[in-house]
């Protein structure tokens, strides 16, 4: 039995270790945040509080991409001589079809690579 449970436990977690959530700003506040902003990456599954939707955040899920990997994508930066709280950003109509979608949009990892954006690159 407790061979069964080790299975069950190690299968339930590699399955989360290869999929992701990243938490992303849906709107501009003030000198923090930007609209698009990576905030955060968890793994799939993550329980998100009340606050943590629209119209403030949206979730975007990457099926294929380890937490590890997502979290490269919540540094910061340095852009034009500026500090940039988040360096990379999602394009506003990704953003715009997650709301639309009740703030939670599905891409795959190589859609989501395309789409992530590094402000430090102009992009």
């Amino acid at each position: 039995m407790r061979y069964v449970l080790a299975i069950l436990f190690w299968l339930l977690f590699s399955i989360s270790t290869f999929a992701c959530e990243f938490l992303i700003y849906a709107r501009d506040y003030e000198k923090s945040y930007k609209k698009g902003d990576i905030v955060v990456v968890f793994p799939d599954g993550h329980k998100w509080g009340k606050e943590e939707g629209p119209p403030k955040f949206v979730i975007v899920k990457v099926p294929g991409m380890s937490v590890k990997e997502g979290r490269k994508y919540i540094a910061g930066g340095t852009v034009d001589g500026k500090e940039v709280r988040r360096r990379f950003h999602i394009p506003r109509d990704l953003l715009s079809k997650a709301l639309r979608q009740g703030g939670t949009v599905k891409l795959d990892k190589t859609n989501a690579l395309q789409n992530i954006k590094d402000k430090v690159k102009g992009e």
